[in-house]
């Protein structure tokens, strides 16, 4: 997956969306304790996925952070 443009896209897309980047706090949340917690489950997935991607194909996240640097 992360040797293809494609895949490399495909996972950059899914650490976008458990926001692995981002902080979970929302100053504008009705119910932060709750909203938090989603957020940091969310964000437990994205981290699996982002450890497996370090550990197995280094040179490869690196190539995709490159080609998202300005996505």
């Amino acid at each position: 997956l992360m040797n293809e443009k494609w895949g490399r896209r495909l996972v950059y897309g899914w650490l976008s969306d458990a926001r692995v980047f981002n902080t979970t706090f929302n100053p504008a949340s009705q119910n932060p304790g709750v909203d938090m917690a989603f957020a940091e489950g969310r964000k437990q997935a994205g981290y699996k996925l982002l450890d497996r991607a370090l550990r197995t194909t280094p040179e490869q996240y690196a190539l995709m952070m490159k080609e998202n640097q300005y996505a």
